[in-house]
């Protein structure tokens, strides 16, 4: 099957369920710091816990406040399996603290609640290629665990088991300086091979991410690997551009900002061009939270 956003024929399956949409209170169960202003927080909310598949996300609200008014949209990060069913559970969330909401959010303690919606928008499909590579940039690690999990047959995400076909995935990842950096731990421990890189040189090899993408793109036969990406657009640029020059597909996650998350304001549009076989040409409209956030990232026209 081809992925319906591609301009040709690729490895990848972009195929999904289609979930309900859920909202209501979570019960915040777990609370820590992970690295410099960032967070680990773990939901008990089984209703989008085994509903959401890599790459969806939620919008989450304080509750009782009207400063600030609006959700926030965070991706999945893992879920939580229930000793009483083995089902899961609660839902893990990664965050930085960047703004008014997530400042207050990190001051959240277990038996606190909040409000929150989801799971939103479409995923990451599981890939058919039998090479996966994942790169991210800052606080876009956060969708790849499970990614990963699922992609090598640790854990099963959503309503019905999908089935990946990789042998390997390897995760680059790259910080400004080693206080960004997370415990990666649970990527090994997943089976995947974890990359690190640093602007500063303090962790991992020196320099930006992409730069250790063009090696890890040789090691496979162009039509034998796949490339997932989330991050900051500047980064996502530069990995659509490598992958175009190596003939391999990619997939972005936008952290495109958000209001509703349900398609409603038009807040999150990005530009996409026109699919082969589509007719005329030129470009259109999409909105991240719909058909996003993921998207073949040779649609996307950056700005």
């Amino acid at each position: 099957m081809n992925c319906p956003n591609s301009t040709h024929s690729h490895p990848c399956d972009r195929s999904h369920e289609r979930n309900d949409i859920w909202s209501g209170s979570a019960e915040v169960s777990q609370h820590e710091r992970i690295a410099k202003d960032t967070f680990r927080i773990r939901l008990k909310c089984p209703e989008i816990a085994r509903r959401i598949v890599p790459g969806q996300f939620v919008m989450m609200r304080l509750p009782g406040r009207q400063d600030p008014l609006l959700g926030r949209p965070l991706a999945m990060y893992d879920v939580a399996i229930s000793a009483e069913d083995g089902l899961p559970g609660e839902l893990d969330i990664v965050y930085i603290t960047l703004g008014r909401m997530t400042r207050i959010l990190a001051t959240l303690r277990p038996g606190d609640a909040i409000e929150i919606w989801g799971p939103l928008g479409n995923g990451f499909a599981p890939c058919q290629a039998p090479h996966l590579i994942l790169v991210s940039g800052g606080i876009g690690y956060t969708p790849f665990l499970a990614v990963a999990k699922e992609a090598l047959n640790r854990q099963h995400y959503g309503r019905s088991a999908r089935e990946p076909r990789v042998q390997d995935v390897v995760l680059c990842h790259g910080v400004r300086t080693a206080d960004y950096l997370p415990d990666l731990n649970p990527f090994s421990d997943a089976g995947a091979e974890v990359l690190v890189s640093s602007e500063d040189g303090t962790v991992g090899q020196k320099g930006l991410v992409i730069a250790m993408l063009p090696d890890v793109l040789n090691r496979y036969r162009r039509d034998s690997a796949c490339v997932y990406s989330c991050g900051p657009e500047p980064m996502l640029r530069a990995v659509a551009d490598i992958c175009a020059r190596h003939g391999v597909p990619c997939f972005v996650s936008l952290e495109t900002p958000m209001a509703c998350g349900l398609g409603i304001c038009f807040s999150c549009v990005v530009r996409l061009r026109e699919r082969q076989g589509d007719s005329g040409e030129g470009w259109d409209y999409h909105r991240v939270c719909v058909e996003g956030p993921v998207f073949d990232a040779s649609r996307v026209i950056f700005e």
